[in-house]
């Protein structure tokens, strides 16, 4: 029962934390932007040129110019003069149901949860905090594993990515709080 209620703690803390950074403090928005005649130019090509739904790369990345060291050359020349993009596209349009969002949200912090305990209970940590900062750092480290990258190769704010990292770290040192009170309790 108590790892049943160190998961559901752990859940719900970081699922509340994620809203809350999400639709009341700005950080997630910084690097948000609109395009000037209000995206009916790039929407126009996008319908045009995207044949279907998936990450599509300006300048166009085809998989065979690696065989060519001129077409390689090429993309090269095109990408120091511009622009660049890494655009998902979903030319069908997507869903925008808020409800169906939050959900599949919840059921990721539940599996982050069920792990995160997991592997609190192999542990000797004692304490609150230490089961704080013990959450924090592993699921954070997760989150630099996936976000530098996207930084790194397909650039991605940096800003962004900080923000990504710091808001992971207190929202699983939160989560941790109440792992540790659970499993610290006797």
């Amino acid at each position: 029962m108590k790892i049943f209620k160190a998961i559901l703690a752990c859940s719900i803390i970081s699922f509340l934390w994620s809203g809350f950074s999400h639709m009341v403090l700005p950080w997630h928005n910084i690097n948000m932007k609109s395009f000037s005649m209000g995206g009916t130019l790039v929407t126009a090509a996008v319908k045009a040129e995207a044949q279907s739904a998936g990450f599509y790369v300006l300048p166009n990345m085809d998989m065979e110019m690696h065989r060519s060291k001129e077409a390689q050359e090429k993309w090269r020349a095109d990408a120091l003069k511009g622009p660049t993009a890494f655009l998902s596209v979903h030319p069908e349009g997507s869903s925008v149901s808020m409800g169906l969002n939050l959900l599949v949200q919840f059921i990721n912090q539940i599996i982050v949860s069920i792990l995160v305990v997991l592997l609190c209970l192999k542990t000797n940590i004692k304490g609150i905090l230490g089961y704080a900062c013990f959450v924090s750092v592993i699921v954070t480290a997760g989150v630099i594993t996936a976000a530098v990258p996207l930084w790194n190769w397909w650039g991605f704010p940096l800003t962004s990515t900080l923000i990504s990292i710091v808001d992971t770290s207190i929202n699983w040192f939160l989560a941790g709080l109440g792992v540790g009170k659970v499993l610290s309790a006797s």
